[in-house]
């Protein structure tokens, strides 16, 4: 069943609920003294027939009263949603990019300088001793190439520049300490 109608049965039970009590409360001197029996099966009909009615008179009431108050917030739901929402600035997106940095003998390179040669206002970084690199806020949108400069004494090329795509997955580059082609581009 649909939560709406729950929300509105829910709503009419309680308030038919309300009008019980409601109607108890106005004729409980009627039923505390225990009237009915003194009253003619005649008298005694019309009186439940009054309460019955009452009953309904009221949880009719109060339905109304709920329909109304319920258009009333839907209504002002939909006029604050006509109006026009003020335009929010564009933030400029940024990019993350990590990977690993080794030798071809698949060791970690230790304490590689890594640039963007894109973007020189982002700061360079170091490998940690896993060769694990992470440079975070590149003023970049995945799905954009991005040109890494790395740097490390001793390994070849140097400075290695490669460029590499900004799809959030861990990305490997290889040094060698040897000048000839290495069996993984840079």
């Amino acid at each position: 069943m649909d939560a709406n109608l729950f929300k509105v049965v829910g709503a009419v039970a309680g308030i038919g609920g309300i009008a019980l009590a409601a109607v108890v409360y106005i004729f409980r001197e009627v039923i505390r003294k225990e009237i009915f029996p003194q009253l003619t099966k005649d008298q005694a009909y019309r009186l439940l027939n009054r309460i019955i009615v009452y009953i309904f008179i009221i949880g009719v009431l109060g339905i109304i009263a709920y329909v109304v108050l319920n258009y009333q917030n839907n209504a002002s739901a939909l006029s604050q949603n006509a109006q026009p929402v003020p335009a929010t600035p564009q933030r400029e997106e940024t990019a993350q990019l990590w990977g690993y940095l080794r030798d071809t003998d698949e060791k970690p390179l230790l304490g590689v300088e890594i640039r963007l040669e894109d973007f020189p206002q982002v700061q360079a970084v170091r490998t940690a001793s896993d060769g694990f690199f992470w440079i975070k806020k590149i003023p970049s949108k995945y799905g954009e190439m991005i040109r890494l400069r790395v740097i490390k004494e001793g390994y070849h090329p140097n400075p290695c520049v490669t460029d590499i795509l900004l799809d959030g997955k861990s990305h490997f580059i290889y040094l060698t300490t040897s000048q000839k082609p290495s069996r993984l581009p840079c």
